[in-house]
C-alpha cells in the first residue's frame, strides 16, 4: 500500500541514504500545495497533542511559515490582526471555559 503526503525538503536526500525506495514529486499548482500543507497541519497538530513538546510545535510552526509565504502574507501584517484581536477579544490565558446551549 503506498501513501502520499508532503515532507521536509531534505527527506528524499534521507530516505536515499537509508535506501529506502520511493518516489517523489513535487507540487506547483498552489492550491493542491495549499491541501498537501493543511493536511500536513493536521497530521502535525494531532503529533504535538500526543507529545506535547516544542520539536512538534516547530513543525507546526515551519507548516504556517510555508502556507504565510504561499499566500504572499507577511509576518508583519500576521502580528499587527493579531494585536488586534487580542485587544479586541483577549487572548486564552486565562482559561476561560464557556458553556452554553448554542454558540450560533
Amino acid at each position: 500500500m503506498s501513501m502520499r503526503k508532503l515532507v521536509r525538503d531534505k527527506i528524499p536526500d534521507i530516505l536515499t541514504r537509508l535506501g529506502k525506495k520511493f518516489r517523489v514529486y513535487s507540487v506547483s499548482d498552489k492550491s493542491e500545495l495549499i491541501k498537501y500543507l493543511l493536511d500536513k497541519l493536521d497530521e502535525e497538530v494531532m503529533e504535538f497533542k500526543k507529545a506535547l513538546n516544542i520539536e512538534e510545535l516547530v513543525d507546526i510552526l515551519e507548516v504556517i511559515d510555508t502556507i504565510v509565504s504561499i499566500m504572499g502574507w507577511n509576518w508583519d501584517d500576521i502580528r499587527d490582526i493579531k494585536e488586534k484581536k487580542l485587544k479586541e477579544r483577549g487572548g486564552f490565558s486565562k482559561g476561560l471555559i464557556v458553556e452554553m446551549d448554542n454558540f450560533s
